[in-house]
């Protein structure tokens, strides 16, 4: 009868060491998940900030190159050819910046591959 006591100690007593160890790795990943929701957290708002700096000071400067060749060319006939020339410019380069800001977004990595790919190898580890 002490055999079957022990040995049901034993079982219990290897339950609660891989619950144990269960929970350490579900900790270890939150903490990686956690870790990389911050990142991605800083990689958006640095993405915002700059692209609002970028936009602002863009539309600045072209307000003013605008401004100046209008009044360069003001006594000329040629100040609407100007604008529409000036227009065709800043058409075209917004669908070049919004190619490039397009490709940025798609080119990063996917959010929390990290933690993805740690999820995986402890699943290849359990099957085995």
């Amino acid at each position: 009868m002490s055999e079957f006591t022990s040995g049901q100690a034993g079982i219990f007593t290897s339950l609660k060491r891989l619950a144990t160890n269960f929970i350490g790795v579900l900790e270890t990943r939150g903490d990686l998940f956690v870790t990389e929701l911050q990142e991605e957290k800083l990689r958006i708002m640095q993405l915002l900030i700059w692209t609002v700096i970028a936009a602002v000071l863009g539309a600045i400067a072209l307000i003013l190159l605008t401004l100046l060749l209008v009044v360069l060319f003001w006594n000329d006939d040629n100040r609407i050819m100007i604008l529409a020339i000036l227009s065709g410019i800043y058409l075209a380069g917004t669908v070049v910046a919004g190619c490039f800001l397009r490709k940025t977004l798609n080119g990063k990595a996917r959010p929390f591959e990290e933690t993805i790919n740690q999820l995986k190898k402890d699943r290849e580890c359990l099957g085995k």
